[in-house]
């Protein structure tokens, strides 16, 4: 699904906003549904990369537990050891391309 397709305007977005409005009642469950309709977006245009989306998700969740914890004693080092933490974390994912014809400069 894409974010111009049909059924995304005609189905999922406006499903997805009228939930969200009648949830208005507590924002953390808005945010569980957005979080939800998210994965499920994402997850509807490629299912092999959910699991990677789940785990992901959940390390900058817990990333931004551990700045919020240290943001008030040592804000610099909290948000750089996140940051590495992320960025260490983060699987080796490659795309290879191979281009037919060798692009023309004009």
């Amino acid at each position: 699904m894409v974010f111009s397709s049909l059924t995304f305007l005609l189905y999922f977005l406006p499903l997805t906003l009228i939930i969200y409005y009648l949830l208005s009642f507590s924002i953390p469950v808005q945010n569980i549904w957005l979080l939800l309709m998210s994965l499920l977006f994402y997850t509807w245009g490629e299912p092999a990369y959910f699991w990677l989306l789940i785990v992901s998700t959940l390390i900058n969740y817990l990333l931004g537990l551990l700045v919020g914890k240290f943001l008030d004693t040592k804000p610099k080092a909290a948000k750089f050891e996140a940051s590495g933490i992320k960025v260490g974390s983060m699987p080796d994912l490659r795309c290879t391309f191979t281009i037919e014809k060798p692009p023309v400069l004009l």
